[in-house]
């Protein structure tokens, strides 16, 4: 779901255009410089990036010719997304591009003024992203999804893979504050299908194997994976843990389909086009 209901700035080129100049144009005689804030590595987000690049040549933006990205990565530690917001500001950027919820509440606590890109977020509302999806206000735009909802149904549908399921566990990122919305959501779903749900968290990889091991040796369990960037990025290293452990799971996304291939298309084709999009 994008956020909100008007006319948004859908790419960073038409936040970048000048004004008087039609939409998406490139300014003669000015390079304009965009902050690119990763919660992960360019590894992992590689392609998202390459997809952005792509988009904004299409439409006449050239890096080293009218424009330049100044990159800051996280390497998966939420905690320094703040600092590095902080470094693209003092960089004096014109815009920064950032992804989930982590990084969009860093850009947001750094600047009120220079326009936020957010590739992806998880309810924008619920987390005061913005004030309402109706009305977002303040300086952010992007695209948000509900979630809790999406992650409910999948509760409801690990219950119906797994016979004689009894306890769903529910790996989330404790540093993003998405996770409280969508487990309290996941909840009322398992008390609705009649089984137990736990919340385990883990902020760094070296975690997974101390967060899994007491699920994994309990017998009618299974685990359910939640959106967050560095779980989509060590999405083979879970899926190997679970399977070693004979654990059922459900992960929100293929790194290797969704994250590598449709996704990155998504920011080239639409995320990023220098034009306004009419939501429905």
């Amino acid at each position: 779901m994008m956020i909100g209901r008007r006319r948004l700035l859908l790419g960073a080129a038409a936040a970048l255009a000048a004004p008087g100049r039609a939409r998406g144009q490139p300014a003669a005689g000015k390079i304009h410089r965009i902050g690119v804030l990763g919660s992960t590595s360019p590894t992992v987000h590689g392609a998202f990036v390459d997809a952005f690049r792509a988009g904004l040549r299409e439409r006449g933006w050239v890096e080293g010719k009218n424009v330049a990205i100044e990159y800051r990565w996280a390497q998966g530690d939420y905690t320094r997304l703040a600092s590095l917001a902080a470094d693209l500001i003092r960089a004096k950027v014109d815009l920064i591009l950032t992804h989930g919820t982590p990084g969009a509440r860093a850009a947001q606590g750094a600047t009120a003024t220079i326009p936020i890109v957010s590739a992806i977020s998880g309810d924008a509302d619920a987390t005061g992203l913005v004030q309402s999806l109706a009305h977002p206000g303040g300086n952010i735009t992007g695209v948000t999804f509900s979630f809790p909802d999406l992650n409910a149904k999948r509760v409801e549908m690990i219950t119906e893979a797994v016979p004689r399921l009894k306890r769903v566990a529910v790996l989330m990122n404790g540093a993003n504050v998405g996770n409280v919305v969508t487990f309290d959501a996941m909840a009322r779903s398992a008390r609705t299908v009649g089984v137990d749900i736990v919340q385990l968290l883990a902020q760094r990889p070296e975690e997974f194997d101390g967060v899994l091991e007491p699920i994994g040796r309990a017998r009618g369990d299974a685990v359910c994976v939640y959106e967050d960037a560095l779980f989509i990025a060590q999405a083979g290293r879970l899926a190997e843990l679970a399977r070693r452990r004979q654990l059922p799971s459900s992960f929100a996304f293929s790194r290797n389909a969704a994250v590598a291939t449709s996704l990155p298309a998504l920011v080239r084709s639409r995320g990023f086009a220098p034009s306004s999009a009419r939501i429905p």
